[in-house]
C-alpha cells in the first residue's frame, strides 16, 4: 500500500500544480508571497468541495499503508501530519503558478479530506472490501491496461466541482449531439475490453457486479474534469459496450475483442480517407508529433494509444499468440494505417504509433516474467504427443477410405479468383460506374483480373507441396507419371468439351478457325501469337500458361536437386524476382527495337507472332506470369515449415490476423488510386505487392480459425470446386446473355442486374454440370490409377517398394534406428523370433488395437517418449532391414502413410515407437500392471 500512497501523493501535486505554466515576475517581493498565503478570499462551493476530495484517497490509503505497530492513533496522527504537510507544499507551490489561488485555508480543507478519508478506511466496509481484494494488490496486466484507459479518459485528471464547467460540458452533448461512428465504434471495442479485463481478474473477483457502473461514473466524470469534455460518440459507446457486457461476457473471447480493436482502431483514424485531397507529411522521427499543438490533448492521446495497442497485443498473446507474433502483427497493422494517414484530413502520419505498439509489447512481456504464463499454442512443427497419436487414431481405422491430403480453405480462395474474373467480363459489358470516397466500384471490377494471379500462385503453392514434401521426407520421390496424369486429368477434358462447343457454335454462324489457330489451341500454345490467343474463348490465354506451368515444376525441382532445403527456397524466391525482371528487360528491349512486327517460325505449324508494343503475347506471356506461379511455390515451402499439413488441426489467431490484414489491404489497392502508384511497368497484379499479398492470404488461410470458416462455407466451397467450369464457361455465357438481351432490346448498363442475375445462374449451373458428369469422374479415375506418392531409392536398396511374392507377402524395406534394433531383438530373444517377425508381430498388435473401439485409453494405448519423439524429429542414421508383411498389411501401411503425409518406413517407426513406450511403462508399473 505504500506504493499506492506514492502514487496517489504524485496525482495529488499533478493536479494541483497543473497546467504547469510556472512564473515568478522579476519584481515580485517576499511579503506579496507572505500575503497571498494568508490573504482569505471568497472561494466557491465547488472549489470548496473539490479540494476536500482531493485530499480523501491520501487519507483513505495513508491509513493503510501504516504499520498496524504503531496503534490507530498513531496511524491517524501521522497520516494527518503528512497530509497537512503536503498541502502546505502544494499551496507554496501554486505561487508560481499564475493559474492558481494559493492560499492556507485550503489547507484546512485538505486537512478535512485527509480525516474523512482516515475515517472511511477505518468502516467495517472498507475491511471487507480490502479483505476481499486480498492483503496486497497483485501486479495484473489487464489491470494496469484498464487503468491506462480510465487514465486517458479522465485526462488531464484535473477535477473541478464549478457549475460552469458542468454547464459548458453538457451544452453540445444536448444541444448539438454529434455521432461519428468510428469514435463510437472504438469507445465501444475499449470499453468492452476494460471491462472484460477487470472481471477476468482475481482483484475484484467479490465486486464485479459494480463493472457495469464503471463507464458510466467514468463518463459523469468527464463531466467535472478541466479541458475534458464528453462527446456523444463516446456517450454511445460506453452505453453498448455496458450491455453488450452484461448480456455475452461469459461468452466474450480474446480473439474476438482483438478484431473489435482492430477494426475500430482503423475505422476512427483512417476515417474520411480521401486520396483526392492534398497529401499529409509524413513524420519519420518517432514521438515528434506529440511535441506540437496541444500538450493536455497530446498526452490524453498517448494514454489511450497505449491502451488500445496494449490491450491488442495482450488479447493476440491470450489467444495464443506468441509476444513477437502479436507485436509485429499490431506494428504492422499500424504501419499500413500511418501510411493511409498521408489521405486522411487533418491526420497526422509518422512512425510513433508502430512504435508505441512495439514497447507497449516489449514492457508487457518484461512485466510479465515470472507471473503465470498466458496460454499459448505449441509452435508450428513442434510434435506433440496427443496430436500424434490423435492423427493415427482418426486417420489410421481401418473402415475409413484411403484419401489424400486437402486444404479446403484454398478451394474457397479459389471460388472468389473464378468470382472476381467474372467481375471483370461482366463489367466490360455492364459499364457501371460508382464511388463511395476514394473506393472506385469500376475500378474494382475491372481489377478483378487479380483473380487470374491467385490462380496461379495456388497452383505454384498446392502442386509443389509434393515436391516439397519429397525434399523434407528422405525415403520419397514425387511419382511425375501420376503427377502429369493428373494434370491432365484436371485440364484437359472439359477443356475440350468447351473448346469443341464453341467451335460448334462458330460453324454453324460460318465463323471457322484457321487450322493453325486450331492446332495450336489443341496443344495449348495459343499464347505464342496475337491473332489466337484471345481468338476462341478470351479466358482460354491463362490455360496456356498454365499447362506450360506444369511442364516447368518437375524441371525446376530436377535442377534444385542438388541443393538443400533452405537454399531451394532461398533460389525458387530469388527466381520469383528475377522473373520479373527478365521480363522487364525482354519487354524493355523490344519497345527500344521497334521492328515490328516480330514473326519468326518454331517448329512448324508454330510460330511467334508479335504485332507490336502492346502485343497480347508479351502481356499474356508465360514469362510475364512466371513470377506470380514461384511466389507460390515458395509459400508452399513456408507453409510445409510452419507446421504445415501436419498442423491443419491446429488453426491458429495469427494466421486470421495475415489473412484478414492482407485481404483488406489487397481490397483498398485494387478500388483505390493506390492501384495507379503500385503499378510498375511491366508488372501485372500490382507486382510486388499483390502477389505479396496474395501469397500470405494463400498461406495462412488453411491454419487460420475465422478465415478457413468462412471459406469453408457451403456455397464458397462449391464455387471452388466448380471454379475452373466458372473460369472457361462464364465468358460465353456473358457474350450469349448480352445478345439475347440485345434481341429482345434491353440495354444492358440500365438492366445490368439482369444481365449479371442470369449470366451467373447460367455459369454456375453448366459449371456444377462439368464437374459433376465430367471433370469428378476423370479425375477419380486418374487418383486410382496411381499414387501421387512413391518411396524413393533408399542407399542400400535397390527399391523401397515392397516387392510382392507369389503367396501374398511381400519384402518391405524398413529403415530402423538403433533404438529400434535394440528393442526388436530383445524382443526377437526372448520370443524365438527373428528382427522380421519381430516387426510384423508389432503391427499387427497395432492393427488390433485400431480395429477395437471405445477402450479408455484409445486405440494406441500409451503415451508416445518424448526422447523417442526427439528422436523422431532429429533422425539418426538408419539402417536398412527387408521386413515380410502380409499383401494385406502392405496396403493397411500404405494407405496410412498417405493420409499421414509420411513414407511407409516412417510410419513403422512411429508404430514400433509407440509399442516401445508403451511396454516401458508396463515395466515401470511392476508386474500388476501387466495382469
Amino acid at each position: 500500500m505504500r506504493s499506492v500512497l506514492v502514487i496517489v501523493s504524485v496525482l495529488i501535486v499533478y493536479g494541483s500544480l497543473y497546467p504547469f505554466d510556472f512564473r515568478l515576475p522579476p519584481d515580485y517581493p517576499p511579503h506579496m508571497v507572505i500575503g497571498a498565503l494568508f490573504t482569505p478570499f471568497a472561494t466557491t462551493r465547488g472549489d470548496l468541495l473539490g479540494n476536500i476530495a482531493l485530499f480523501v484517497p491520501f487519507g483513505f490509503v495513508g491509513i493503510l499503508a501504516m504499520p498496524r505497530g504503531w496503534g490507530r492513533i498513531g496511524q491517524l496522527s501521522a497520516v494527518i501530519t503528512s497530509g497537512v504537510l503536503l498541502a502546505f507544499l502544494v499551496q507554496l507551490a501554486q505561487i508560481v503558478v499564475p493559474d492558481r489561488d494559493p492560499s492556507l485555508i485550503d489547507v484546512d480543507w485538505n486537512t478535512l479530506g485527509v480525516i474523512a478519508g482516515a475515517a472511511g478506511a477505518s468502516m467495517p466496509f472498507s475491511r471487507r472490501l480490502l479483505s476481499s481484494i486480498g492483503g496486497a494488490v497483485s501486479f495484473e496486466i489487464p489491470v494496469i491496461l484498464a487503468g491506462i484507459w480510465l487514465a486517458g479518459e479522465l485526462m488531464p485528471l484535473v477535477p473541478s466541482l464549478d457549475l460552469q464547467l458542468l454547464r459548458q460540458n453538457l451544452k453540445p452533448l444536448l444541444l448539438a449531439p454529434e455521432l461519428r461512428p468510428g469514435e463510437a465504434l472504438l469507445q465501444f471495442a475499449a470499453w468492452l475490453t476494460a471491462l472484460q479485463f477487470l472481471w477476468t481478474s482475481k482483484l475484484l473477483k467479490n465486486w464485479r457486479f459494480l463493472l457495469p457502473a464503471l463507464p458510466f461514473a467514468a463518463m459523469g466524470a468527464q463531466l467535472f474534469i478541466v479541458s475534458n469534455s464528453l462527446s456523444f460518440s463516446e456517450l454511445v459507446g460506453g452505453i453498448g459496450a455496458a450491455a453488450v457486457w452484461l448480456a455475452a461476457r461469459n461468452t466474450l473471447r480474446p480473439a474476438f475483442l482483438a478484431a473489435l480493436l482492430v477494426i475500430g482502431i482503423l475505422m476512427s483514424n483512417l476515417y474520411p480517407l480521401d486520396f483526392s485531397t492534398p497529401r499529409n507529411g509524413f513524420s519519420w522521427v518517432p514521438f515528434s508529433d506529440f511535441l506540437e499543438g496541444s500538450m493536455v490533448a497530446n498526452a490524453g492521446a498517448f494514454v489511450r494509444k497505449a491502451f488500445l495497442y496494449g490491450a491488442l497485443i495482450w488479447t493476440l498473446r491470450t489467444s495464443g499468440i506468441s509476444w513477437r507474433t502479436a507485436a509485429i502483427s499490431t506494428a504492422a497493422m499500424l504501419l499500413v494505417q500511418e501510411v493511409l494517414q498521408i489521405y486522411v484530413r487533418g491526420a497526422s502520419a509518422g512512425l510513433t504509433d508502430p512504435i508505441l505498439a512495439v514497447l507497449m509489447a516489449i514492457a508487457m512481456a518484461a512485466a510479465s516474467r515470472g507471473l503465470e504464463r498466458a496460454p499459448v499454442i505449441k509452435p508450428d512443427g513442434a510434435i506433440d504427443i496427443i496430436p500424434v497419436r490423435e492423427k493415427l487414431r482418426d486417420i489410421g481405422r481401418l473402415d475409413q477410405p484411403v484419401s489424400s491430403w486437402h486444404l479446403g480453405s484454398l478451394d474457397g480462395l479459389r471460388g472468389l479468383a473464378a468470382l472476381a474474373v467474372f467481375g471483370v467480363h461482366f463489367n466490360q459489358a455492364a459499364n457501371l460506374h460508382g464511388r463511395l470516397g476514394p473506393f472506385d466500384l469500376n475500378r474494382f471490377l475491372t481489377n478483378g483480373n487479380t483473380g487470374v494471379a491467385l490462380f496461379f500462385v495456388l497452383s505454384g503453392f498446392l502442386l509443389s507441396i509434393p515436391f516439397w514434401r519429397a525434399r523434407q521426407n528422405t525415403g520419397t520421390a514425387v511419382d511425375t507419371k501420376a503427377y502429369a496424369l493428373r494434370r491432365i486429368a484436371r485440364i484437359v477434358p472439359a477443356y475440350y468439351f468447351c473448346l469443341f462447343v464453341i467451335l460448334s457454335a462458330k460453324a454453324l454462324n460460318g465463323g471457322y478457325p484457321s487450322f493453325n489457330d486450331l492446332l495450336s489451341h489443341l496443344v495449348f500454345l495459343h499464347n505464342l501469337k496475337d491473332y489466337s490467343i484471345l481468338s476462341i474463348n478470351p479466358p482460354f490465354w491463362t490455360l496456356a500458361v498454365e499447362m506450360q506451368f506444369y511442364l516447368l515444376l518437375p524441371l525446376l525441382f530436377l535442377a534444385l536437386k542438388p541443393f538443400p532445403s533452405r537454399v531451394s527456397f532461398a533460389l525458387v524466391l530469388a527466381l520469383s524476382v528475377g522473373a520479373y525482371l527478365a521480363n522487364y528487360a525482354l519487354n524493355s528491349y523490344l519497345v527500344a527495337l521497334n521492328h515490328w512486327p516480330i514473326d519468326f517460325p518454331l517448329i512448324w505449324p508454330f510460330a511467334v507472332a508479335i504485332s507490336g508494343p502492346g502485343s497480347f503475347v508479351l502481356t499474356y506471356s508465360t514469362l510475364g506470369h512466371l513470377t506470380y506461379f514461384l511466389i507460390g511455390i515458395s509459400a508452399a515451402w513456408l507453409f510445409l515449415k510452419s507446421g504445415g499439413l501436419n498442423a491443419l488441426q491446429r488453426p491458429a489467431l495469427n494466421r486470421d490476423v495475415l489473412f484478414w490484414i492482407s485481404a483488406a489491404l489487397l481490397a483498398v489497392i485494387l478500388s483505390t488510386p493506390l492501384d495507379d502508384l503500385l503499378q510498375l511497368p511491366f508488372g501485372h497484379y500490382n507486382w510486388p505487392i499483390g502477389p505479396f499479398l496474395l501469397a500470405v492470404m494463400v498461406f495462412s488461410a488453411p491454419q487460420s480459425l475465422a478465415a478457413r470458416a468462412v471459406l469453408d462455407h457451403g456455397p464458397i466451397r462449391w464455387l471452388g470446386l466448380i471454379s475452373y467450369g466458372v473460369y472457361i464457361y462464364h465468358y460465353p455465357v456473358l457474350r450469349i446473355t448480352q445478345a439475347a438481351m440485345g434481341t429482345a432490346h434491353l440495354g444492358v448498363t440500365p438492366y445490368w442486374f439482369l444481365f449479371g442475375g442470369a449470366s451467373f445462374a447460367t455459369t454456375i449451373m453448366l459449371a456444377s454440370l462439368s464437374y459433376i458428369f465430367l471433370e469428378k469422374p476423370i479425375m477419380q479415375m486418374a487418383r486410382r490409377r496411381r499414387p501421387v506418392q512413391k518411396e524413393a531409392m533408399a542407399p542400400r536398396l535397390k527399391s523401397t517398394r515392397p516387392h510382392l511374392k507369389s503367396n501374398g507377402w511381400a519384402e518391405v524395406p524398413i529403415g530402423l534406428r538403433s533404438e529400434h534394433l535394440t528393442y526388436l531383438e530383445r524382443v526377437s530373444n526372448d520370443r524365438t523370433r527373428s528382427i522380421s517377425s519381430a516387426t510384423r508381430h508389432i503391427i499387427a498388435q497395432f492393427i488390433d488395437r485400431l480395429s477395437q473401439e471405445g477402450t479408455d485409453k484409445g486405440p494406441l494405448g500409451g503415451g508416445l517418449s518424448q526422447d523417442l519423439i526427439h528422436a523422431g524429429r532429429h533422425r539418426g542414421r538408419e539402417h536398412q532391414h527387408i521386413v515380410n508383411l502380409p499383401n494385406d498389411y502392405v496396403e493397411f501401411l500404405s494407405g496410412l502413410s498417405d493420409k499421414l503425409g509420411t513414407t511407409m518406413s516412417r510410419t513403422v517407426q512411429m508404430i514400433v515407437d509407440d509399442f516401445i513406450t508403451e511396454n516401458m511403462d508396463k515395466e515401470k508399473a511392476g508386474p500388476s500392471a501387466s495382469q
